[in-house]
């Protein structure tokens, strides 16, 4: 798709926060409605996730280095 694959991570972590924390979540009653949380914890949900899809993006681009020696 032409995207390197750290911004897919970026675009991954930060569309699941979205995604699941203030949508997917409240909608299915699994949590409060995002207005009733203090705009840290969203903060910290959004940062979370950036690491998740960061890191699974490093670890996928690592393998795919190790694969392409062998």
């Amino acid at each position: 798709m032409g995207i390197s694959p750290f911004g897919a991570g970026a675009a991954t972590g930060l569309s699941m926060s979205v995604l699941v924390d203030e949508l997917g979540n409240p909608l299915l009653g699994l949590t409060p409605p995002p207005q009733k949380y203090p705009l840290v914890s969203h903060l910290r949900g959004v940062a979370g996730h950036l690491v998740y899809g960061l890191s699974v993006a490093a670890f996928v681009e690592a393998g795919m280095k190790i694969m392409r020696r062998r």
